[in-house]
């Protein structure tokens, strides 16, 4: 049954309304997580685009934030003008004095990079990807490259049932050897000149070289996973949005959808069924705005 705009707008924002408070208080938990996964994908804010937007703001996007926090995974989306470092950093700003820097997982673009302290970790599907389309123009490089990053992903593989600082062990035991010499096998190719750096194969190589300490994360720290793959998992679902929706229309309605797309994801998250728990916020809405630590996805049936 078709519904008119207005309708459909305020009901949205009844949704929206009643999830704020809990939506404020997973940015503060967010902020003090010991793993932050970013990723963002492209969405248009028509307002953003007018004329009488002084200067017009043609590049806005959502960004997809995945906070690990004691064992729980939360789930953020963030769409605006500003960029993926400038959100995260945004949320950093709350974080509590005492912690340790968290270990920020991205890919190498500048637009990840933080004004907050923090320890960055590089997707090494991201530097895996970048030899894998080059399979066709440079087979034997690229297939002795892949069959070796093939053997630290099964090592990960039968590590993730470990806790994280038997599955550092299993990686520094089986897979640093392995790193090591890749990393001194592309360092020969440009020392003995057999591959041209402006080459497509070269730029991949360099790709890795100057971010090998980013990439090489797991092998120092533990909890570092080897790539970004849970944030681009749940930024499929931003562009889902995106391509069912097209756009909206103002900052304001971003907004709500952000929180809305951010309530839904952290309940996946905690197996959680997402339908009634928005139907629980809307129900008691005095209540989770009077104590919304109360009722997060995890906790709010003990209020009920």
């Amino acid at each position: 049954m078709a519904l008119p705009a207005s309708n459909q707008d305020r009901m949205i924002k009844q949704v929206a309304y009643s999830a704020a408070p809990v939506h404020e208080t997973l940015i503060r938990m967010a902020a003090d997580g010991e793993l932050l996964q970013i990723d963002d994908t492209k969405m248009k804010i028509l307002n953003h685009l007018k004329n009488g937007q002084d200067p017009p703001i043609k590049e806005t996007q959502t960004t997809v934030i995945i906070s690990h926090v004691r064992g729980r995974a939360i789930t953020l989306h963030v769409t605006g003008p500003a960029q993926a470092g400038a959100n995260v950093s945004s949320i950093l700003e709350s974080r509590s004095e005492n912690l340790p820097p968290p270990i920020h997982m991205c890919d190498g673009l500048g637009a990840n990079n933080l004004t907050e302290e923090a320890i960055v970790a590089n997707c090494l599907d991201h530097a895996r990807r970048k030899f894998y389309d080059l399979r066709s123009s440079y087979r034997d490089e690229v297939n002795f490259i892949l069959s070796e990053l093939q053997k630290v992903y099964l090592v990960d593989g039968a590590a993730k049932k470990l806790s994280a600082d038997k599955r550092l062990a299993m990686h520094l035991e089986l897979s640093k050897p392995t790193m090591d010499s890749l990393h001194q096998w592309m360092q020969q190719q440009f020392t003995e000149r057999t591959v041209e750096p402006n080459s497509p194969l070269g730029k991949a190589i360099n790709y890795s070289l100057k971010r090998w300490t980013q990439l090489t994360r797991f092998l120092e720290i533990p909890g570092v996973p080897l790539s970004n793959c849970d944030t681009e998992q749940a930024i499929k679902w931003a562009i889902c949005h995106r391509k069912n929706s097209l756009f909206y229309k103002t900052q304001n309605g971003a907004k709500n959808g952000d929180i809305i797309q951010s309530i839904i994801k952290t309940c996946n998250s905690a197996n959680v069924n997402s339908f009634d728990y928005l139907v629980a916020l809307q129900e008691n809405r005095s209540r989770v705005y009077e104590r919304p630590e109360q009722w997060l996805p995890w906790n709010y049936r003990t209020n009920l």
